[in-house]
């Protein structure tokens, strides 16, 4: 029998996809409360960044993907790059790069400390974390613009994250801050002290994450003019989201 080769790149994509299919799957099984939010194609979306960027990185084995997608839902799309997981970055960028099956294992031991300092039982730290920010005051937020003020803020909401990452990186996310919300056009005041909470929470690149697609949506939406507008605008649809994926009371399994 000739299988000729439109045959096997069908062959292909089916394998691919069905693959995909039982990622998507995975990822609902470890946090269902985003990726039910977030809804499939996002989801999807999500899964195939996760598998061309561990296959960029050096991972070839189904565990191994896996793992680097966990490590994506749990710490954030852009993990590799993001200050306060400078580990991740250390372990998948060594040069010369290890085999996959030791920087797997390396990875794995770094996320499981992380978990029980940061995370906790069944994300209950971090569900904690978000509910902290879902019952702050906005007043709060509008008195805060400047570095020490929105470091304090960051480590009221989540200690335990605070403590793990160390006072050098709170500093890196509040001046990561600051340049957000002069690329987007927000009112210092509360834009600075609600960016540093949310890509403290949700990850450094969650602006890029597509589980995250309000984000970009509530910057760029164009109906919202004014700086003060358009700040008051992402503080409402953040508070909508938490709230949505903190109503289950867990946030991860």
């Amino acid at each position: 029998m000739v299988i000729r080769s439109e045959q096997l790149k069908c062959f292909e994509k089916s394998v691919r996809d069905r693959f995909a299919n039982e990622l998507v799957q995975y990822c609902y099984s470890v946090s269902a409360a985003e990726c039910e939010v977030a809804g499939n194609e996002s989801v999807r979306q999500f899964v195939w960044i996760g598998i061309e960027r561990a296959k960029t990185v050096g991972f070839a084995d189904i565990d191994f993907i896996r793992l680097y997608l966990e490590l994506m839902l749990r710490l954030g799309c852009d993990f590799d790059s993001d200050p306060q997981f400078a580990w991740a970055g250390e372990i998948i960028h060594a040069e010369p790069r290890d085999t996959e099956f030791i920087m797997a294992s390396q990875l794995y031991r770094e996320l499981q400390v992380y978990l029980k300092r940061v995370h906790g039982t069944r994300g209950a730290l971090a569900h904690a974390a978000l509910r902290r920010f879902l019952v702050s005051d906005q007043e709060w937020f509008g008195r805060t613009n400047d570095g020490q003020t929105t470091i304090m803020l960051l480590s009221s909401i989540h200690p335990e994250k605070s403590a793990y990452v160390g006072d050098d990186t709170l500093g890196c996310i509040v001046a990561n801050a600051f340049e957000l919300v002069r690329r987007f056009g927000l009112a210092a005041r509360p834009g600075v002290s609600l960016i540093a909470v949310l890509t403290f929470l949700l990850g450094r690149g969650a602006i890029s994450d597509p589980r995250y697609a309000w984000l970009p949506a509530a910057l760029g939406d164009p109906r919202f003019k004014s700086p003060e507008d358009r700040a008051a605008n992402l503080w409402d649809q953040s508070r909508s989201y938490v709230d949505s994926i903190t109503t289950t009371g867990e946030l991860f399994r």
